[in-house]
């Protein structure tokens, strides 16, 4: 059964890319439509020039309510950039012993714990991952209905600059887009492209944009990310310094023959 329409912005160094999708049955998405603009005021994931950015949001908006044929008032942010941080913090809750088994409002209670423990600074936490759980000292895989008098709850928070999240949103504010929530942009590729196995064996996505790259480390859940510095327009303009050629044609150079594959 289709629910409502989910909207997702995108706000990156190369494009801003909007996006409107449905969830069908067996947790498929299916695509509604979707819009792409040239970014202009952005610079590594900073807002450089508020008019130049609103106006690259507002025409991808634009182009995907044309596509879609319905009009758009909030979204979902993918966030990057150097300013992301992570942040490992403990939760521990009294539960009643052997009277009664761990339920899931002891965990809730655990989880409520977690929250209220703020990171340092003027920052905004974007997402929240449990690391592991302990019962009365003992790391278990799941406390739900063992016995114990202390549930431990350790946590991942990941965090972005609030200055750069309220300045990201007024930007789509003033595009005529509430934005409901922020997404992690290598949390949403995680999502998309990362099996529950390979999860579980250990694995790292690397995420190179235009202007910067994210890196995302699994071993079971979500243990480490990080936002490098360097992107796709740093190749470009490596190579048209080195082989003395306009960006452009640097740029046609690497898409056409630039590979990360093993042969």
């Amino acid at each position: 059964m289709a629910g409502s329409p989910i909207v997702v912005l995108d706000i990156g160094a190369s494009k801003v890319v909007c996006l409107v999708g449905e969830l069908q049955d067996e947790d498929k998405i299916k695509v509604l439509g979707v819009g792409s603009r040239p970014s202009l005021g952005l610079r590594r994931s900073v807002v450089i020039d508020m008019p130049r950015i609103v106006d690259s949001i507002r025409g991808a908006i634009r182009d995907t309510e044309r596509s879609a044929g319905l009009k758009i008032t909030g979204a979902f942010l993918g966030i990057a950039g150097e300013d992301i941080a992570t942040r490992t913090s403990r939760s521990t809750v009294a539960i009643s012993g052997t009277s009664k088994p761990i339920d899931e409002n002891d965990v809730d209670r655990a989880l409520i714990a977690a929250e209220q423990v703020d990171p340092p600074g003027a920052v905004t936490v974007l997402h929240r991952f449990v690391q592991s759980y302990a019962v009365d000292g003992e790391l278990v895989q799941n406390p739900l209905w063992l016995h114990g008098n202390r549930l431990e709850l350790e946590t991942l928070s990941i965090t972005a600059s609030s200055q750069a999240c309220t300045t990201l949103r007024r930007a789509t504010e003033e595009a005529g887009v509430e934005i409901v929530g922020y997404i992690l942009e290598t949390v949403a590729a995680s999502s998309s492209v990362v099996t529950l196995d390979e999860r579980e064996m250990g694995v790292g996505i690397l995420d190179m944009g235009a202007g910067t790259t994210d890196l995302a480390v699994f071993n079971g859940p979500l243990r480490h990310v990080r936002e490098i510095p360097f992107g796709g327009d740093d190749i470009t303009k490596d190579l048209s310094v080195v082989l003395s050629m306009s960006p452009k044609e640097a740029e046609q150079l690497k898409c056409q023959y630039g590979s990360v594959c093993y042969h």
